[in-house]
C-alpha cells in the first residue's frame, strides 16, 4: 500500500499498476501521483528507483533519462482549498520470483530542497 509523503506544498506517493502480477507476466507501471497546494509549478524530479528484494521485483525508469515534470500550480492563487493534482507514469516494474516486496522511488522536490521515498508494495505469484 502506499502512503501520501509530504514537502514543499505538495503530496506525493507511488503507485504500482498492477500491485501484483505473475511471474513472467511482463511488466506493471510506476506512477507518481502529487496533489500540489503550492502558489507556482512544482519541478519533480525521479531520480532513481529501486526494490528492497530484486530476486522478487526490479524496477527501473520508462527511458534511460530520469524523469521529470512540474506539478501545476494551485488553480487559485488566493485559496488553497482546491490543490491540482497530476499523475504520470515514471518507471516500470518487472517480476522476478515469488514474493512480496517494496518498490521504491528517490523524487528530488523543487530542485534539491527536498528528496522523498514514496513506496508501494508488490507481489509477484
Amino acid at each position: 500500500m502506499s502512503n501520501w509523503l509530504q514537502s514543499n506544498g505538495a503530496k506525493l506517493r507511488l503507485v504500482a499498476d498492477p500491485d501484483k502480477m505473475n511471474k513472467g507476466a511482463g511488466q506493471g507501471t510506476l506512477e507518481i501521483e502529487c496533489t500540489s497546494y503550492a502558489l507556482v509549478p512544482l519541478p519533480l524530479i525521479v531520480l532513481r528507483f529501486y526494490s528492497d528484494d530484486p530476486n522478487v521485483a526490479t524496477a527501473s525508469h520508462v527511458s534511460n533519462s530520469p524523469a521529470s515534470f512540474s506539478a501545476p500550480r494551485r488553480p487559485d492563487k488566493r485559496s488553497a482549498a482546491t490543490p491540482s493534482r497530476i499523475r504520470v507514469k515514471v518507471g516500470l516494474w518487472s517480476p522476478q520470483n515469488q514474493g512480496d516486496t517494496t518498490v521504491r522511488a528517490q523524487v528530488d522536490v523543487n530542485s534539491g530542497l527536498s528528496v522523498l521515498n514514496p513506496e508501494d508494495d508488490v507481489q509477484v505469484r
